[in-house]
């Protein structure tokens, strides 16, 4: 789990044309962090809103690699009493550019694609990792004469280390073993120590190593001391040994008493940190600076040697207004009574540069973007060649010819020739009737003031009923199983063909309903779109076209 230390304040609203603004910010920190600032009006000396507070807070993520894609979401919203607050515009930030680039941020409040403003607003966020630092293979070498000696032969000096770095807010000084009697002591790995830190504070950090003498009367006397500048060491590659070598020197006098070698070793160490000063722009980064050379980098950099932008108010004679209807500022000049959409502080490169284009490919060919355009255009022209086959196709079909597959056939019913006509045996004018009391089991018994035929009880049931009254017929066996299965695109073209015929055959429908039917006929729609015949005469309704029904009947062995 990676933590990052968040600091977000200076909150400051500029160039927003809107009059009598009651402004506040809902801000949305990839969903792990949700606030909103207090109701602020706008300053009438300067025009501007601000918010003076700071929030601090700790993110998590397991997904380090991934912050290109998380966003903090930052909406500029305006307080309304009667109703709604309406949302003015929005600033949107992945977070690898924060972790990455600069602190202070200037940036366009959009809404739609249209600039309503300016938001200026500074945001730390450190990588804080439970880093490891481990010393190897120390080896001092102490010049006798810096030493005070005594008659015996053996070396006084009994010496030991003592280390520690200064970013440790504790002042906690490690200790090695203590050796006897020796001016060369060696040390071949010391206990390694575990500090929270952040990149910044290891670069800016330095390791103090001094070496001491145990001996009685000198107890802890200091004999030569080293420092080293992390910077110069620190490397991202975890657990390799980085060597160092350097000179002892003493502490009041800055004399040379020795000289010492060893490792370095750093481990789980910070992955990011933020650039020393600079500005984070709509066009870039401008004069900022790196805080480590092998740091990751913003992916839009623009030009971080440049200058940033100077906030500042319109020449004189200047206007900013927003226009209603496109909801759009525009900039009136009233010294050559003028208006234009380009704001006279922004240059025409810098407009230019806004523009983003697809960068080239490595090899010199077409990027990604462009690839998955060409896809985009390739698919929607094959889609339109097999529409416009379609409908070629479709102007040669008679306009009382109706697919079957796209009107399935209705539900069997009890026989062929049932209806709603009155039943054998009862008397004259009684009303019809059906097994449940009310619409007939087949659409051809319901009556005209029913919503449509009852749906398809199984495909047997619709072939029984497709087949004419008194045909002993069966109806064709069904696809050969050695038949060749269509591809995706034959499929693909299929469903088109047929969500442009039923698109079609609906609009002539519900243009003019008796369109190619015998007289008393009408063509319907049910609730689920599909169509259906009504017969006037004998208020009746079938799902097959009347033109259909009269050529089974004249021609009942014709396979459909």
């Amino acid at each position: 789990m990676d933590v990052f230390r968040v600091c977000i304040r200076h909150f400051v609203v500029s160039h927003v044309v809107k009059k009598n603004l009651s402004a506040y910010l809902d801000v949305d920190f990839d969903s792990f962090k949700q606030f909103r600032t207090s109701v602020e009006s706008r300053n009438k000396r300067t025009g501007e809103v601000k918010w003076p507070f700071s929030l601090i807070f700790f993110y998590e993520t397991k997904f380090i690699a991934k912050l290109d894609k998380k966003l903090v979401v930052i909406k500029l919203c305006n307080r309304n009493k009667l109703s709604k607050d309406k949302i003015l515009g929005t600033v949107t930030l992945d977070l690898h550019s924060i972790a990455t680039g600069p602190v202070h941020h200037d940036l366009v409040i959009t809404n739609n694609g249209t600039e309503v403003g300016r938001l200026r607003f500074d945001l730390h966020m450190e990588h804080y990792q439970d880093s490891v630092f481990e010393l190897h293979d120390i080896q001092c070498k102490i010049k006798p004469n810096h030493i005070a000696t005594s008659d015996s032969k053996a070396p006084d000096l009994d010496p030991y280390l003592s280390y520690s770095y200064s970013f440790d807010t504790d002042k906690t000084s490690h200790t090695t073993k203590h050796l006897d009697a020796t001016y060369e002591p060696f040390w071949s790995e010391l206990k390694p120590v575990w500090y929270k830190v952040t990149l910044k504070d290891i670069v800016d950090a330095h390791l103090s190593i001094k070496v001491r003498d145990d001996r009685f009367g000198h107890k802890d006397k200091v004999v030569g001391e080293y420092t080293l500048d992390l910077r110069n060491v620190f490397t991202f590659n975890d657990g390799q040994p980085v060597p160092f070598a350097g000179e002892l020197c003493s502490t009041f006098h800055k004399t040379v008493v020795g000289t010492i070698t060893g490792a370095i070793v750093f481990r789980k160490q910070p992955q990011m940190g933020q650039m020393t000063g600079g500005m984070h722009t709509d066009t870039g980064i401008t004069n900022g600076k790196p805080i480590f050379q092998a740091v990751p980098l913003p992916k839009i950099l623009g030009d971080i040697t440049a200058p940033g932008p100077v906030p500042q108010a319109l020449p004189p004679g200047w206007e900013a207004r927003l226009d209603p209807a496109r909801n759009r500022v525009y900039y009136v000049n009233h010294a050559t009574k003028h208006t234009t959409w380009e704001n006279p502080l922004t240059p025409h490169e810098v407009t230019a540069a806004r523009r983003w284009t697809p960068p080239p490919a490595a090899d010199g060919g077409p990027s990604e973007e462009e690839q998955a355009a060409r896809r985009i255009q390739r698919t929607f022209r094959r889609h339109k060649n097999r529409l416009q086959a379609v409908k070629a196709d479709d102007a040669l079909r008679p306009s009382h010819i109706v697919d079957n597959k796209k009107h399935p056939a209705p539900t069997s019913p009890a026989s062929p020739r049932s209806s709603v006509g009155p039943v054998p045996g009862s008397p004259a004018g009684a009303r019809p009737r059906s097994a449940t009391g009310n619409a007939p089991a087949s659409p051809r018994t319901r009556s005209s003031t029913d919503a449509g035929p009852a749906s398809p009880a199984s495909p047997r049931a619709s072939r029984t009923v497709e087949q004419a009254p008194g045909s002993s017929a069966r109806p064709g066996p069904g696809p050969s199983k050695l038949q060749k299965m269509p591809s995706k695109e034959d499929a693909a073209a299929s469903r088109i063909q047929k969500s442009f015929r039923r698109h079609k055959t609906l609009e002539r429908v519900k243009k003019d309903p008796t369109a190619g039917l015998p007289p008393f006929w009408e063509a319907c729609v049910d609730a689920k779109g599909r169509i259906y015949y009504v017969d006037h005469t004998t208020r009746t309704t079938t799902w097959v076209h009347p033109a259909h029904a009269q050529q089974q009947q004249y021609h009942p062995s014709a396979k459909r």
